[in-house]
């Protein structure tokens, strides 16, 4: 293999690790803002039940949280093993 191989490795490498990162860090914006979003509006009434909004924006920021964990448990992975699905396709489980 020449050194081309080997670069365009670590571009793959640096590549799948910004989207580990962008990932994460998205899925924490998204956390922050519905929290943002029930501190706001979160006692205010739906207009078809009389329940607070806060309700069902607790639902989206768990679920938020739920990938936001899973990103991270993949981003670590990912680092311990050198490489992602994404430069390894093979590797994936389908």
């Amino acid at each position: 293999m020449g050194s081309g191989a080997g670069q365009a490795g670590a571009a793959g490498r640096a590549l799948a690790t910004f989207v580990d990162a962008v990932r994460v860090g998205f899925l924490g914006y998204a956390i922050w803002l519905t929290w943002q979003v029930i501190q706001r509006v979160g006692h205010q009434p739906m207009t078809f039940v009389q329940w607070p909004m806060a309700v069902i924006q607790a639902f989206v920021m768990a679920g938020f949280a739920f990938m936001f964990v899973r990103a991270v448990v993949l981003a670590a992975g990912h680092l311990r093993r050198g490489s992602s699905i994404l430069e390894h396709p093979e590797h994936g489980d389908a």
